[in-house]
């Protein structure tokens, strides 16, 4: 083929690499106009990698999508076998971002694991972003699997296979998110709250904009955790106009956990109010748990549940918050994320006045790592610390 149709070809994915930390819908449309080209160049390597990599993208907007994803990742494995090519790393880290965005957490883990270097040959650049993103996913299923043992052992792993492929700039993305469970698992939210502060700080201004979105997203389980709620509502509410133009948010994910953590801390804030002043909180509650429910995923009608728990227990109803927490501990059980069914079994307990019950849940948290049962509870189960039994 003519090397100047394959650098342009590659010109066009240096483009999008670019300009993804700045701007990713820009990125977008340079990966889409890198698709076409390598479709019609016809070079099989590039076509592979074109075609997976659009199969994340389209994940992104969730839904129906993922179906689209999954026959297009089809796609992308068998014109690799027709062709003979063994470096399936792209495929796989696109396939366990795909299953990410579903709510897939055991199934992305197992892509994201299989891109991972199975030898101590040479690694090259293009494997530290691969390393990078798989890492920041990875530690996201992780969390939700309730593997909180397990979250600073894998980061390092990764920051050490980044580094090791030549390129430090990449290894911020795995401070950032969910990873900040590790220190909170240790009842340590200043730590974690020191160490996402000195990754945003190694980033300019205006850049790294999707990895300020997830670290939008932790900020609020720290504030969540720390327990102060008018504190926690304030920098949430301050931020949230910000996120919400954001790539992340545009995407299922971003918007499922996103209005979550929102809803969260307004529950939080009106635990601590009363009067009209609580109650227009509860409503900004009531309006993420909608909006999560709107979205149609099975893995986040758990988490809208919680909210509706927190909401009817606030208003007195402790009936229908015990319901909404039995939904919630259903829908964590078949998504596999036992540390927030451990969580919401725990406040039912509470609820129920059933201290057999809750020492046993107590004990599941701990045994996914966590050293304040009754602080993660509340972190994860959100605006009834001050109500109930």
């Amino acid at each position: 083929m003519p090397e100047e149709e394959l650098l342009r070809l590659d010109t066009l994915r240096t483009a999008r690499l670019a300009v993804v930390n700045h701007d990713p819908t820009t990125a977008r449309m340079y990966q889409l106009e890198h698709l076409r080209q390598c479709l019609e160049v016809g070079e099989p390597r590039r076509i592979v990698h074109a075609v997976a990599g659009h199969a994340a993208y389209l994940s992104h907007a969730g839904g129906r999508s993922s179906v689209e994803a999954g026959r297009l990742l089809d796609q992308a494995r068998a014109i690799a076998g027709r062709h003979g090519l063994t470096d399936l790393r792209y495929i796989e880290m696109s396939a366990g971002i795909a299953a990410f965005n579903c709510g897939a957490w055991r199934s992305a883990l197992r892509h994201f694991e299989a891109a991972l270097p199975t030898d101590d040959g040479p690694h090259s650049a293009g494997g530290a972003v691969i390393y990078a993103h798989c890492g920041l996913w990875a530690l996201g299923c992780s969390f939700y699997l309730g593997d909180l043992k397990g979250l600073s052992v894998r980061r390092d792993r990764y920051v050490e296979l980044v580094r090791a492929a030549g390129d430090r700039a990449p290894d911020g993305r795995l401070a950032v998110s969910m990873q900040v469970f590790a220190a909170l698992a240790e009842d340590d939210p200043a730590t974690a709250a020191q160490e996402l502060t000195a990754t945003l700080q190694r980033w300019p201004r205006g850049g790294f904009v999707s990895e300020r979105a997830h670290a939008f997203l932790a900020e609020r389980a720290i504030d969540l955790y720390s327990g102060d709620g008018a504190r926690a509502w304030a920098r949430c509410a301050d931020r949230w106009p910000g996120f919400t133009r954001s790539y992340t948010y545009q995407g299922q994910y971003g918007r499922v956990v996103g209005e979550f953590w929102r809803g969260g801390c307004a529950l939080l804030a009106a635990s601590e109010l009363e009067g009209r002043a609580a109650e227009r909180l509860r409503a900004i509650a009531v309006e993420a748990e909608e909006r999560i429910l709107g979205e149609r995923a099975r893995w986040a009608d758990a988490m809208a549940q919680l909210l509706r728990a927190g909401v009817e227990l606030q208003r007195e109803r402790g009936r229908q918050a015990q319901a909404a927490l039995g939904l919630a501990v259903a829908g964590f059980e078949r998504a596999e994320m036992r540390l927030w069914a451990a969580a919401a079994r725990w406040q039912e307990s509470r609820l129920s006045g059933d201290a057999i019950g809750q020492a046993e849940h107590e004990q599941r948290m701990r045994a996914c790592g966590v050293l304040q049962p009754a602080r993660m509870a509340a972190t994860l189960v959100p605006g009834m610390a001050n109500f109930g039994y």
